[in-house]
């Protein structure tokens, strides 16, 4: 059996068909000239509580539920183990979107005045440019992440309506004896973080947020910018699809383009040509929301 077939619960696929990138005009002439867009860690996101929100949410659902049924599970205390996933959460990098275009306090935040909402399809994954996707199997983790696109869920209520099926498939998961300590421990770990992943503090709730999440477990893979003063670390990513009998990188799966509110027609024009010339013959609107900035 394959050890990560135990993750029958897994859920990562986004249900979205495409995904809204907001960005400014600088680091979309970036994406187009390279092919490549960028992940970041979530420890330099607007969100510091990323990834350990939803941990210690299920988490104290967890003392809640041991001390109510009077019995302690070593094995899933070990799952959730605060150390490990402080030393796993720099290992994590995301791009993120949202499901429309139409978000004004996206449009201020990450595009600006001059910037732009990019149309992604999302039935293509992305991987390290300095990695061979011919030498990669699409299917297998990294580390504990699945490189998949995922749906974000706001509030507790996520977990909680996950909580009692997870802790009866991590009780399951212990009484395989056949498989080591270990594989059991990493086969649990993948199935909590991509649910951690998947959650976020109801504040945040207005980005209607879609990611693609991955890992880097090689440190020399990582790169560097500034960001409002800071430096902070980033992996590139370009998208990835099947041909000529092995998987290799394409061109980025953009399907439009919308120019921030307040942009000119021939504003329009200028970036359909320069679309063009780096070989994207898209659709490219303005935005209607009545915003000058």
């Amino acid at each position: 059996m394959n050890d990560w077939a135990l993750i029958e619960q897994l859920d990562t696929g986004s249900s979205e068909k495409t995904v809204w990138h907001y960005t400014g005009p600088e680091a979309f002439i970036s994406m187009l000239k390279t092919d490549e867009i960028w992940a970041s860690s979530p420890s330099h996101v607007n969100d510091s509580s990323e990834m350990s929100f939803a941990r210690e949410v299920l988490l104290e659902y967890w003392e809640e539920f041991s001390s109510a049924q009077m019995k302690s599970n070593s094995f899933i205390s070990s799952v959730m183990d605060r150390k490990f996933y402080n030393q796993n959460r720099t290992n994590v990098f995301f791009f993120s979107g949202a499901k429309t275009s139409k978000l004004l306090n996206l449009w201020v935040q990450y595009a600006g005045k001059g910037g732009f909402a990019v149309e992604f399809e999302t039935s293509y994954k992305f991987q390290h440019p300095e990695l061979n996707p011919a030498d990669v199997d699409q299917d297998d983790p990294i580390g504990l992440i699945f490189p998949d696109w995922y749906d974000v869920e706001y509030g507790r209520g996520y977990m909680t309506e996950k909580f009692s099926g997870l802790v009866g498939w991590l009780s399951n998961l212990e009484q395989l004896h056949h498989l080591s300590t270990q594989t059991r421990l990493d086969a649990a770990r993948v199935n909590l973080i991509s649910h951690f992943l998947k959650l976020k503090h109801e504040g945040f709730s207005s980005e209607s947020e879609i990611r693609f999440v991955t890992a880097s477990l090689d440190v020399n893979l990582s790169r560097y910018r500034t960001l409002k003063g800071k430096v902070v670390p980033y992996i590139p990513l370009r998208a990835v699809e099947y041909g000529n009998d092995c998987f290799q990188f394409r061109k980025l799966p953009i399907l439009s383009v919308v120019c921030a509110p307040g942009a000119s027609a021939s504003d329009r024009e200028g970036i359909t040509s320069l679309l063009k010339s780096y070989g994207h013959d898209v659709p490219v609107t303005i935005s209607d929301i009545p915003y000058l900035g």
